[in-house]
């Protein structure tokens, strides 16, 4: 009988503290894969939605894994389009996309972002990606933009869910200057 209740007990105590080791809102409750090793891979977009607002102006772009469909300032369209990541345990990523033919390639560093009060995150409920070097290719031209110290730049993307085979990221952010403001919103599905 003792054995039982120490063995009720340590099971309880499991399930109190194993949920809050989630991080992403809708992580799953539990993986025997640390949330680096989920992350690492190859992803290629799935599908998703983004929303962009600038002085006045709103686009709004929607993916399905093959093509994105946008429409801003009364015209709307849509054109061939992917995106693969690719993130490795060595701290590198690289990202690219095929934009209608118009080729760009995205490479640099990653880490997961930590824990911040004022920013209501979690820690490693964000991934960091610091550009290093920039290559596109549109038209037979070819141009390469690369990038060290302070000045590169950075985007951060919050992980709303992170499973072994799907990674949900959000987009969201904003910035207000004297005369207008921009803001970018969405969420994207990829696929390992």
């Amino acid at each position: 009988m003792k054995k039982m209740k120490i063995a009720l007990l340590m099971l309880l105590a499991a399930v109190l503290i194993l949920p809050s080791c989630k991080k992403g809102e809708n992580d799953p409750f539990m993986s025997l894969k640390s949330r680096k090793a989920r992350l690492c891979g190859e992803w290629e977009l799935k599908e998703g939605t983004m929303t962009q607002t600038s002085g006045g102006t709103t686009a709004t772009y929607t993916f399905n894994g093959s093509t994105c469909t946008y429409s801003s300032s009364g015209m709307s369209g849509s054109a061939p389009y992917t995106q693969k990541i690719t993130i490795d345990k060595d701290g590198t990523y690289k990202i690219e996309t095929n934009n209608d033919g118009n080729l760009s390639t995205e490479e640099g560093a990653w880490y997961f972002g930590g824990k911040n009060k004022e920013l209501e995150l979690k820690d490693k409920e964000s991934v960091v990606f610091i550009e290093t070097k920039y290559t596109s290719t549109s038209g037979g031209t070819t141009s390469t933009t690369t990038y060290s110290g302070a000045n590169c730049p950075s985007t951060t993307f919050l992980l709303d869910e992170l499973k072994g085979k799907e990674m949900i990221m959000i987009l969201d952010g904003s910035s207000t200057y004297t005369g207008g403001s921009s803001s970018t919103t969405g969420t994207m599905t990829f696929e390992k």
